[in-house]
């Protein structure tokens, strides 16, 4: 590996880091399955010097599970709007609220499920560290 590049704490990509920090670069979601601007690892310190970063993400991404959870027992008693996916969102009211309903249910449990994945890979790279030895 070029000597300027150094491991993001979060998305573990070998990224820039000529001033000592990983330099700003995107990130896939793997919960959401979007791309963000700037990966939560971006100018902070890399994985070889620090795995502080990493603690701060598993927490935010539990946050996200704790309300994604919240939602979903919501929409399983049908007492939340649904996503449409040409009509903006329908109400419980409306005919086609059920087949959505079963849609949404289904992909807010995938994006818990891979929220858990998450979280346990960010688990094993903080456990793992090896206090700074990595150069």
């Amino acid at each position: 590996m070029d000597n300027d590049r150094k491991h993001c704490q979060i998305c573990a990509r070998a990224i820039k880091a000529k001033t000592g920090l990983i330099a700003h670069h995107g990130y896939t979601r793997p919960y959401l399955g979007m791309q963000t601007q700037s990966c939560r690892g971006a100018r902070e310190l890399p994985y070889e010097k620090s795995r502080d970063v990493i603690p701060k993400e598993i927490a935010g991404i539990k946050s996200f599970v704790e309300s994604t959870k919240l939602l979903l027992e919501k929409v399983k008693q049908g007492n939340v709007d649904v996503p449409s996916l040409n009509r903006g969102y329908l109400k419980p009211t409306d005919n086609l609220y059920a087949v959505r309903q079963g849609e949404y249910i289904s992909k807010l449990e995938w994006n818990i499920k891979c929220a858990n994945r998450e979280i346990e890979r960010l688990q094993g790279r903080y456990d793992n560290w090896q206090g700074g030895n990595h150069e």
